[in-house]
C-alpha cells in the first residue's frame, strides 16, 4: 500500500522558505515546483498581499487539485491580535482583523483559515481567556460560513515551556473545540508533535485522547534540553537534537489508523522544518520528504 492511501502528506512552505518570505511570488513559485514534485497533496502558506499573486496561486490550487491552507500565525503574532484578550475593544479588534483575510483565502482556494492561540495569563485569569478565546472562535466561524467550504482550524499551544499559549493540554484542546462545535461545528484542531511533546504529553496517547477534534497534524520537531540554544518548538530538521525522527512519525501514524483516523477520509499529515537564514528550501524539501519516506517505510515493515 502506497502512503497516499492512508495519509495526505503535505507541506508547511511558510516554514520551508522562512528566510526568503517577502520575495515577490515566493509562494506560487514553490507551489509550481510542489506540482512538479508530485509527493504533497497539501500546501500551507502565509496570506498573500500582492492581488497577482493570489490569482497565481489560485490558478495553480485549481488546477493542480492541491489543497491549501492559510494561516494567520505572523499576522497575529506581529500585529499583537489576541483572540482571547480580556480588553473587549483588543478582541474584538482582534477578530475584525482575521475577518478581513477571509475573502483573500477564499481567493486563492484555501481549504482552512489556521488560528494561533494567545498566550496565557497564568493560572488566575486563565479560565476568562479561554471564554473569550471560545467567544472569538465561535464569532470567526459565523464569519467564515460566507465562504464555505472553507473552515477555521486553530493550533494548541505548549504552556510552560516555550510558546507558552494559554491551550494547552490534550485535554484542555478537545474541550474547548467540543464547546465551540455547538455553534461552529467545522472547527478543527492542528495537532502539532512539538507541542504536544513540549506539554510534556505522550504523542500517540494525547491522538488516541484527541483524533476526533483533530482536522490535521503537524509533524514538527522540538528540542527538549533545557540547556540547548535550540530549546523549544524552532523548527528543526527531523533528528537529532530534537526528538522527532522517522520512528516517532511512524508511530503516530500507525496510531491514526488504529484508531480509525484513516478509515473514512486521508487525514492530512505536514512536515514543518524551517530552513536556516542563507539555506536552500529545497534541500530542507528533500530532508523532510525522506524523513516521511523512512516513515511510512517502517510502518509498513511493521505491518509484515
Amino acid at each position: 500500500m502506497s502512503m497516499k492511501e492512508q495519509i495526505r502528506p503535505g507541506v508547511m512552505l511558510s516554514e520551508m522558505l522562512f528566510p526568503y518570505l517577502g520575495r515577490p511570488g515566493i509562494f506560487a513559485d514553490a507551489i509550481e515546483r510542489i506540482i512538479e514534485i508530485g509527493f504533497y497533496e497539501n500546501v500551507e502558506i502565509l496570506p498573500l498581499p500582492d492581488a497577482g499573486e493570489r490569482r497565481r496561486v489560485g490558478e495553480l490550487i485549481r488546477l493542480s487539485g492541491l489543497s491549501l491552507n492559510s494561516w494567520m500565525s505572523l499576522i497575529q503574532m506581529g500585529e499583537g491580535l489576541d483572540l482571547g484578550s480580556l480588553d473587549e475593544g483588543h478582541r474584538r479588534k482582534s477578530v475584525a482583523r482575521i475577518t478581513e483575510f477571509m475573502e483573500p483565502a477564499a481567493e486563492v482556494g484555501a481549504r482552512c483559515l489556521g488560528l494561533l492561540v494567545g498566550p496565557d495569563p497564568g493560572a488566575a485569569q486563565r479560565a476568562a481567556v479561554i471564554d473569550a478565546l471560545a467567544i472569538s472562535f465561535c464569532e470567526l466561524g459565523e464569519a467564515i460560513s460566507a465562504f464555505a467550504p472553507m473552515h477555521l482550524l486553530f493550533e494548541p499551544m505548549d504552556r510552560e515551556a516555550h510558546k507558552k499559549g494559554v491551550i494547552g493540554p490534550t485535554s484542555e484542546f478537545v474541550l474547548l473545540t467540543e464547546r465551540v462545535r455547538k455553534h461552529y461545528p467545522q472547527m478543527g484542531v492542528c495537532w502539532d508533535s512539538s507541542h504536544i511533546a513540549l506539554n510534556g504529553e505522550d504523542l500517540c496517547d494525547s491522538l488516541e485522547a484527541s483524533w476526533h477534534t483533530v482536522a490535521q497534524i503537524h509533524f514538527a520537531n522540538p528540542v527538549l534540553d533545557l540547556q540547548s540554544p535550540l530549546y523549544g518548538d524552532t523548527h528543526q530538521p527531523f533528528g537529532p537534537p530534537g526528538i522527532i525522527g522517522p520512528e516517532k512519525i511512524a508511530d503516530v501514524i500507525m496510531k491514526a489508523e488504529a484508531i480509525g483516523m484513516c478509515d473514512n477520509d486521508r487525514p492530512y499529515m505536514s512536515v514543518e522544518v524551517r530552513t536556516t537564514p542563507g539555506g536552500d528550501p529545497w534541500e530542507t524539501d528533500a530532508h523532510q520528504r525522506e524523513i516521511l519516506s523512512q516513515a511510512w517505510a517502517l510502518c509498513e515493515k511493521a505491518k509484515r
